[in-house]
């Protein structure tokens, strides 16, 4: 056990050294790292969960990676805001990166109104792990009405084999 708890320190200082000076995580750690969303919400989640199980996070490095996020989520926003327009920087619709980071920022119950509402209207645009992953998300604000909504959508590619007692989702492509 002391082992254990001697590598989970080891290894959260480590990534607490690997953030970047914007708050998020890129591929590298170093002077011209950039922050990639992807790495970013995984390393924020990570380090959200060990939180939760009695690790102590290094100060602050959960909430920058947060703020991080958020300002990512944001700049998302101002994209899609200006989808109507056409005005650049725009983007026609959510895609599953802002799911992973609504998803992310409601574990932190921390989440945009505009983009929750957003992602709920058009959740056609959006993979099936995208779609259980709202649904987990959903759930944390409290909304449950949306989150069954997110289950139904998953649940129409969920087989399961009673013999076997196993289930898995037949995903399209």
């Amino acid at each position: 056990e002391a082992k254990l708890n001697d590598m989970v320190r080891v290894g959260t200082e480590r990534l607490a050294n690997m953030q970047n000076r914007d708050g998020g995580w890129g591929w590298f750690s170093g002077e011209r790292e950039q922050s990639y969303v992807h790495t970013t919400a995984v390393v924020v989640r990570g380090l959200m969960i060990a939180e939760k199980n009695g690790v102590t996070i290094p100060h602050d490095t959960i909430k920058r990676g947060m703020d991080w996020l958020e300002k990512y989520q944001l700049r998302e926003l101002r994209k899609l805001q200006n989808a109507a327009s056409k005005t650049d920087p725009w983007k026609a619709y959510v895609d599953n990166e802002d799911v992973l980071v609504c998803s992310v920022l409601a574990d932190g119950k921390t989440w945009n109104r505009e983009m929750i509402t957003l992602l709920y209207d058009q959740r056609e645009h959006l993979s099936v792990s995208s779609l259980a992953l709202l649904g987990i998300a959903f759930d944390n604000l409290g909304k449950t009405e949306q989150r069954d909504m997110f289950l139904r959508n998953v649940d129409q590619y969920l087989v399961t084999d009673p013999e076997n007692q196993s289930a898995h989702l037949r995903l399209p492509n």
